[in-house]
């Protein structure tokens, strides 16, 4: 047996330390007592004080006492044996209580890790039930040589009948071979139904005869601070990677590229220090209670435990628009903007210091989509967009964010400044077409 000779000297010094305090508390009582006697000609001071100090703990005299008068009354000398009981008694009092608050040390720790580990429980078995959704998946190209894989990704399915949510960048070629992992290892054959021109997201279809396991959307907006779990195909090799974290920020703009020259702007971003690597693209972002806050789709490369999902509730929309009509649909207006700031509206001469500019910045556009809702409705480049439908244009609430919370066919109501002048138009929002950029 491992002796720690460190705590074994301690505890020995401990014990010489408690007999060396014992003898001298007795020798310091003997000597006050002693002086307090000696002092009774001046009306025993010494002595009352004596008293006072043990009022709350007074050894009473016990029969046949010896007690020794110094010229007064007060200057008795207790019984030495009865005060070495009565101190022996006060230390196992403290020891006593020093026992007992150890115990509830002991308790509390107890308690704490259980806690710990009902968290630790609880998390297991998030996991446990989430994980089964989470696929993996595999892009191929087929050609004369045979099929070659060109990326993996990772998705979960939305539905018990094969509907699988992924990012666009992961499934957006129907001429492209995709298949599916799943978490014992089954592999099926997925169809690319539709991806969004919007947001970064696609939906893939297995058709089999055989229900999945699916993971559900959380109808409560994610909070800064909040736990999240990120699982996905990290780095393409190992599948269903768990990682936790907690949401960083929320509101987010970021443009995202595909590591091929391709790029898209991600509005109302969640950005989380979850960590989440290439092949976790299209993995689900999930509260503790499993269901999902995000979807998975970039990573900063300039610092670390930085990386963004998209909302859940734009992965809820897009579900919804395919299972009702088969297709993502995405509402439409026809304009190219830019924000503005009070430092832009300066350097431009603007009327007004905040809301979205028509203006297109590429030539090969026009600021106005031709026989867009926005020409037909009478929008002009130069107009300042500002409010639909009562609620402002910022920052922190964009065009494309706001025209994507409607659906086709429903009508707003637009406040636009035009050089100065206010006015108001209703438009009726189209359906966006696959070959439309992605502008609002």
């Amino acid at each position: 047996m491992n002796i720690n000779p460190l705590a074994e000297n301690g505890q020995k010094s401990e014990q010489r330390r408690g007999r060396n305090s014992h003898g001298f508390l007795v020798l310091l009582l003997f000597f006050a007592l002693a002086i307090s006697g000696l002092a009774g000609m001046v009306g025993g001071v010494l002595a009352n004080q004596f008293e006072k100090f043990f009022v709350a703990d007074t050894i009473p005299p016990r029969e046949g006492q010896v007690a020794q008068r110094l010229g007064s009354d007060s200057g008795i000398l207790p019984d030495f044996p009865a005060l070495e009981r009565r101190i022996a008694e006060l230390e196992g009092k403290v020891d006593f209580l020093q026992s007992g608050a150890s115990g509830t040390q002991k308790k509390t720790a107890s308690k704490g890790i259980n806690e710990l580990k009902s968290e630790e429980r609880a998390m297991i078995a998030l996991v446990d039930k989430a994980t089964p959704a989470v696929v993996s998946i595999m892009v191929s190209r087929t050609s004369t040589r045979g099929i070659t894989e060109v990326s993996q990704g990772t998705g979960f399915f939305v539905s018990r009948d094969g509907l699988l949510l992924t990012n666009r960048h992961v499934a957006n070629n129907p001429n492209l071979v995709y298949s599916i992992v799943t978490l014992n290892g089954d592999r099926f054959n997925a169809k690319l139904i539709d991806f969004d021109t919007v947001s970064d997201l696609a939906i893939l279809k297995v058709e089999a005869q055989t229900e999945f396991p699916y993971l559900a959307f959380s109808k409560m907006p994610v909070q800064k601070g909040q736990s999240v779990i990120a699982v996905g195909n990290s780095l393409g090799e190992y599948p269903n990677t768990v990682t936790r974290g907690i949401v960083s920020g929320i509101g987010r703009t970021v443009v995202a590229g595909d590591g091929r020259g391709a790029s898209s702007q991600i509005f109302g971003a969640i950005q989380t220090d979850a960590a989440i690597n290439q092949g976790n693209s299209g993995g689900p972002l999930l509260n503790l209670d499993g269901e999902v806050v995000g979807i998975n789709t970039a990573v900063s490369l300039e610092g670390q435990a930085i990386a963004f999902a998209i909302p859940g509730e734009e992965g809820r929309i897009v579900v919804e628009s395919v299972q009702k009509s088969g297709r993502i649909m995405r509402p439409f207006l026809g304009v190219f903007v830019r924000l503005v700031t009070p430092q832009y509206a300066r350097s431009a001469n603007l009327t007004r210091d905040s809301g979205e500019l028509i203006i297109s910045e590429d030539p090969r556009f026009s600021p106005i989509v031709p026989r867009s809702p926005a020409e037909k409705a009478g929008l002009a480049q130069g107009d300042i967009i500002f409010e639909i439908n009562g609620k402002n244009l910022d920052a922190n609430f964009r065009l494309p964010q706001a025209i994507a919370e409607y659906a086709v066919g429903e009508k707003v109501t637009l406040k636009v400044d035009r050089a100065g002048k206010n006015m108001a138009f209703a438009v009726v929002l189209d359906e966006r077409k696959k070959e439309i950029l992605p502008f609002p």
